[in-house]
């Protein structure tokens, strides 16, 4: 919980703990929090907690809000700092903030899956051939693993990536022929045929 602890002014070591929500301070009874001290203005200050983060704003006071000798207007307050309202010092006492950032798992990615023939496969289904490569990301999919939209029929339907949302064109594959031993020796071996 925030709290202010008086370091000078009429209760030097007393400790004002700060609710969430605007605390109003200053020397009139209708402020949240009063302070008695002629320096102070009527309505001096307005401190805003909102869980772990704590800003004072000045409501244009008489003799001025400061934070660590510097004269503010509006301000985040942090641990360790001094407050001044007039002539009253407080130190400002804030619990830190925590952030605690969860683990995610990370999925194993896939890429460049290739069949047997060396036509390109689908990330997802690594037996099946892809027929679709997102201009974005590189990877290539089956006709199953992306987004169609567009009109049912229509030629005019767009077809994305289901993990970047790039768009992706068809893959056009000419499969290598296999050679055959003949193939091989003929490239080996260059065979003259004789002038007739």
């Amino acid at each position: 919980m925030a709290r202010l602890i008086y370091k000078t002014g009429p209760h030097p070591g007393l400790a004002i703990e700060l609710r969430n929500g605007i605390n109003r301070i200053g020397r009139n009874p209708a402020n949240e929090i009063q302070v008695l001290d002629s320096s102070v203005s009527g309505f001096h200050c307005e401190i805003l907690v909102t869980g772990s983060i704590v800003t004072i704003r000045d409501c244009g006071s008489r003799n001025g809000t400061y934070l660590d000798g510097k004269r503010i207007t509006k301000e985040m307050l942090d641990p360790g700092k001094v407050l001044r309202l007039g002539m009253v010092d407080f130190d400002v006492d804030v619990p830190e903030a925590k952030i605690a950032i969860p683990d995610r798992p990370k999925k194993e990615e896939i890429f460049a899956n290739f069949l047997e023939d060396g036509s390109p496969a689908c990330q997802n289904h690594a037996t099946v051939l892809a027929t679709q490569k997102c201009l974005k990301c590189e990877k290539t999919w089956c006709d199953e693993c992306v987004r169609k939209t567009g009109l049912v029929g229509s030629n005019n339907r767009m077809v994305t990536c289901i993990e970047c949302g790039g768009a992706c064109t068809p893959i056009v594959f000419t499969p290598v022929k296999k050679k055959t031993f003949f193939d091989k020796i003929g490239e080996t071996l260059w065979i003259k045929k004789k002038p007739k």
